[in-house]
């Protein structure tokens, strides 16, 4: 509890700079009017009391810089007290240490395994072979052509090139739309219905088990939209059915948040909103490979749900925010990020359909 009151401290001093530099300056004003009336009061002139007051002040700038230097000092001997005092946790406690280092190094150890026996056992596509020969090819011998040099190139550089860049652009609007949509949903569900329970007059531990079957309900629609993903794509089309699992989560989405204003319909609606929310995903792994050859695909991939998941990071913090103006009220907040799957939408509008095209080589 302490290190997170801490790392809240940090935030606010990091987001709020400005507001505590004005602090800063209004408290430090306040003290000299107040030591110069003091002077005044005691018969001494105006101006040589305001002269006096900053003298045995020191300069207002000078303390300014003082108290900064204090707090940068107190967060840096925080941090190192609590990494102090971790690591002398771990050492008072040599069998919980052991069995955290045994269990971590049995786990990677194990997905290693696991991964050199699939990998032994797998034929490799003819597509990768072929991509392989022809790097080692052009690697030995002088490239000629602009087309051997681009195939040559860094990887993620390749992502912009002409050809790539506007894939690269449809899937990172796919995939920053589909995070936004539901990382707000993810943080703020259980505090909707807990305020909802409350005003049922639902508290506190009566209130857990009810919001912990919600949200099992939510993820369990969320394993059959991942499963039916596949097949209504195969039926339909990747855009079609991209752009319905997620106008699906907004009309499910604003409803929950926006027109639902008791508990009873909330089991029934989670099952179906889990359903889009969470069964989009597959469609990262379905549509977005599919817009890429395959020396660039793992790569692409990798960088329009790295470079979304980065971005959206501060989804959760942006609703936060937006808390505020509405009075406390998440449903709001959550309404808007909600509204996010727009970007996916729009970006099945701009990219091309897929099925039933031959993988690009």
């Amino acid at each position: 509890m302490r290190f997170l009151l801490r790392i809240r401290s940090l935030l606010a001093n990091l987001l709020g700079k400005e507001r505590i530099e004005r602090q800063l300056d209004n408290e430090l004003r306040a003290y000299v009017e107040m030591a110069t009336d003091e002077k005044i009061a005691a018969g001494v002139s105006a101006s040589e009391a305001r002269r006096t007051t900053l003298a045995e002040f020191g300069g207002v700038e000078q303390v300014k810089q003082s108290v900064r230097d204090h707090r940068a000092r107190t967060r840096l001997e925080a941090i190192w007290q609590d990494v102090y005092y971790g690591c002398r946790q771990l050492v008072r406690n040599p069998g919980f240490t052991a069995a955290v280092i045994v269990t971590l190094a049995l786990s990677i150890g194990a997905i290693w395994l696991l991964l050199l026996l699939i990998r032994r056992n797998m034929i490799e596509p003819e597509h990768f072979a072929a991509v392989r020969e022809r790097r080692r090819t052009l690697a030995a011998g002088r490239t000629a052509t602009a087309e051997e040099r681009e195939f040559l190139r860094f990887v993620p550089l390749q992502l912009f090139n002409r050809e790539l860049r506007f894939g690269t652009l449809v899937g990172l609007l796919f995939a920053l739309g589909t995070l936004l949509a539901i990382w707000t949903t993810v943080i703020w569900l259980p505090t909707i219905q807990s305020l909802m329970l409350e005003k049922e007059g639902i508290k506190g531990a009566a209130a857990a088990p009810i919001i912990g079957r919600n949200m099992m309900l939510w993820g369990i629609g969320g394993i059959f939209g991942y499963a039916s993903f596949g097949f209504i794509a195969d039926l339909i089309g990747r855009r079609p059915t991209v752009a319905l699992y997620n106008v699906g989560t907004l009309v499910l989405g604003l409803t929950l948040f926006l027109a639902v204003d008791s508990m009873a319909p909330y089991p029934y609606l989670l099952v179906i909103y889990g359903f889009f929310v969470l069964g989009v995903f597959s469609g990262h792994a379905v549509y977005i490979p599919e817009l890429f050859p395959t020396h660039v695909r793992a790569t692409a991939v990798s960088f329009c749900n790295g470079t979304a998941r980065v971005i959206t990071s501060f989804g959760p913090l942006v609703a936060g925010l937006l808390a505020a103006p509405f009075g406390g009220n998440f449903n709001k907040p959550a309404a808007i990020m909600t509204c996010f799957a727009l970007l996916s939408i729009y970006a099945m509008y701009l990219g091309r359909e897929t099925r039933n095209d031959p993988l690009p080589l």
